[in-house]
């Protein structure tokens, strides 16, 4: 009779609690019954055992008065399928009583596992995989690879041709539809390089990310190496995304001459796009919220193109005053705007939001234009310029708004209608309701002149995060040095915080340690995206604003506060990235 080892390395048992099994017995059983299998210490079966104890470590050893003497349990080959009980003593196990833990039903042996793979017996939901490292616990092989699928995993070869030629005759929207719903919350579809039809519009309506092979690499071509493509069937938006945290990268959506709606539609809340671009839409390239009402609070654009559409390249407004909006406190980082037919970016009813672009040009309204009731939108930087009407405009009821070292090139291009937007241009332009330019000379005391900028000051600061009550919270390095920019009696702040260690926080979260000292008679309202937040409670948005020296941090639920039960919710390894301003008082 041959025998065969169960693994190719000892097995550690644990208890539920994670403990070693110490001083437990292992025995084994026909697969499905209470038969015992005698189990070999060696393939050769030189030494027969019904049952072994569990060393210290939750080893079997083959001697129980020695706890070195640790093997590989045999079994006999003859059997297909074997389950396997572990007892809390040694009369329990020759009793081969129902109490031991765990009683595995049927496991089969590796031999017969690989025979039935290869004759599609079983699959691989039935092999088990374990991921190498402390801690971690079983799963199967097809759990592992459905984590992260190719489109192509859903399409036939005649569909795959189409799409790596770029021919782009197949619609594929409903193959689409189905590869979404294959995956589980945190998975990610792969879009190889091609051109993808579809007649439908499609959604990411959860928690997944979708990524393509990347933008065309010359400057000149304005589509992606992955293009979604819209046709003119498709009358409402081409891609939306819906669910919370919703992300694409590296693809672009480009539509067909002629075509209704939106490329890019954002409702869902802290939904991300990077390095995506929007091409040819008949209404926005990306729009963020909408008239009817969304909750598209918390959302990230990074390095996003936005080109030739026929309204605006980027549309943040949702609902309609007098009702709030929900499509705040997002950020933008970086992105190109050009050739749109009405404006390069429109903020349109929304709040809170910074905004730091690359460059909005040749538009056919404006480069940045700020509709009446966007209020609280930091601009930092960009290149506006070649716009038909005006480069920057801000409505006369656009108010608290700021600009911060925007470039924009002749005065008459620059349109200021209210007195209450801080405008601070590295040209030194004056604007009405602006700021007046002067050099403060070193030891110079501050002017008194309300409308007189004095102080220009850039640096860092390092940061630090705790709660009102007790507990703390330790940052990653570098993570934990930000920066700071100061203009008069504004300090714009900015930079990226992610927790290495949490110690029983209790309150509402704060971060301190601001490079000047607030201004005790102004609250001012500070931007974040989030990441690795534990879910326990569904926010919908994170909101922050400054009040009594500290940043403070909320997190909302469809507008309620969750402010402690936030602070339960960040973890190791949560990320914070924070943008905006606030007021000092000299």
């Amino acid at each position: 009779m041959s025998y065969a080892p169960i693994s190719t390395a000892p097995i550690q048992y644990s208890k539920a609690s994670g403990e070693p099994a110490n001083g437990y017995y292992l025995k084994f059983y026909v697969a499905n019954s209470s038969t015992p299998i005698t189990m070999q210490t060696d393939s050769g079966g030189a030494t027969s055992l019904a049952k072994c104890k569990l060393n210290e470590s939750g080893y079997p050893i083959s001697n129980p008065l020695d706890e070195n003497t640790i093997f590989i349990p045999h079994l006999s080959t003859s059997y297909d399928a074997y389950r396997f009980v572990l007892y809390a003593s040694a009369e329990d196990a020759d009793a081969n009583g129902t109490n031991g833990l765990p009683n595995i039903p049927s496991i089969q042996t590796p031999w017969d596992a690989a025979r039935d793979f290869l004759n599609g017996v079983i699959s691989s939901a039935d092999i088990p995989f374990i991921q190498s490292g402390t801690g971690a616990v079983a799963t199967t092989v097809q759990e592992v690879l459905r984590r992260e699928i190719s489109i192509f995993d859903f399409l036939t070869e005649s569909e795959k041709t189409d799409i790596t030629t770029r021919t782009a005759s197949i619609d594929i929207s409903a193959k689409i539809t189905t590869a979404n719903a294959s995956l589980p919350n945190g998975g990610t579809i792969f879009f190889p390089a091609g051109k993808y039809r579809c007649e439908s519009g499609v959604s990411v309506g959860k928690n997944i990310t979708w990524i393509g092979d990347g933008e065309n690499s010359s400057s000149n071509v304005d589509y992606s190496i992955t293009e979604i493509y819209k046709t003119t069937s498709v009358s409402g938006p081409c891609v939306t995304l819906s669910g919370v945290n919703a992300k694409i990268k590296s693809l672009g959506v480009n539509c067909q001459i002629g075509n209704t709606g939106d490329a890019i539609l954002i409702t869902g809340s802290r939904c991300g796009l990077t390095d995506v671009g929007a091409f040819n839409a008949g209404q926005d390239g990306i729009r963020i919220g909408t008239d009817a009402g969304t909750n598209a609070n918390g959302w990230i654009l990074t390095n996003v193109k936005s080109k030739a559409n026929l309204r605006h390249g980027l549309n943040i407004s949702d609902k309609v005053h007098p009702t709030d909006p929900d499509a705040n406190g997002g950020v933008m980082i970086g992105g190109d705007i050009q050739f749109n037919g009405v404006h390069g970016i429109y903020l349109g009813h929304t709040w809170l939001n910074t905004i730091q672009v690359g460059m909005s040009q040749n538009n056919g309204g404006s480069g940045l234009y700020i509709e009446n009731r966007s209020y609280n939108n930091l601009i930092v930087g960009g290149d506006y310029e070649a716009n038909t009407v005006n480069d920057i405009y801000a409505g006369p009821q656009a108010f608290a708004n700021t600009i911060i070292s925007a470039l924009a090139y002749s005065s008459p291009k620059i349109s200021i209608n209210n007195t209450d937007c801080s405008v601070i241009f590295n040209n030194y332009q004056l604007v009405p309701g602006g700021v007046s330019f002067k050099s403060t000379v070193s030891g110079a005391t501050p002017s008194l002149d309300p409308n007189t900028l004095d102080d220009y000051e850039e640096g860092t600061w390092t940061p630090t995060l705790n709660t009102t009550v007790s507990g703390s919270f330790t940052l990653v390095s570098p993570t934990n040095s930000m920066r700071y920019l100061k203009v008069g009696k504004t300090i714009y702040i900015e930079g990226y915080l992610e927790v290495s260690a949490v110690s029983a926080p209790v309150g509402n979260l704060r971060i301190g340690g601001l490079p000047f000292a607030p201004s005790s008679t102004t609250f001012s309202a500070i931007s974040f995206w989030c990441d690795n937040i534990l879910t326990t409670n569904a926010f919908t948005a994170v909101q922050g604003f400054v009040a009594n020296g500290y940043v403070q941090v909320r997190g909302l639920n469809n507008g309620t506060e969750l402010a402690a039960t936030f602070t339960a919710n960040v973890q190791v390894g949560s990320k914070l990235i924070i943008g905006g301003w606030y007021t000092a008082d000299n």
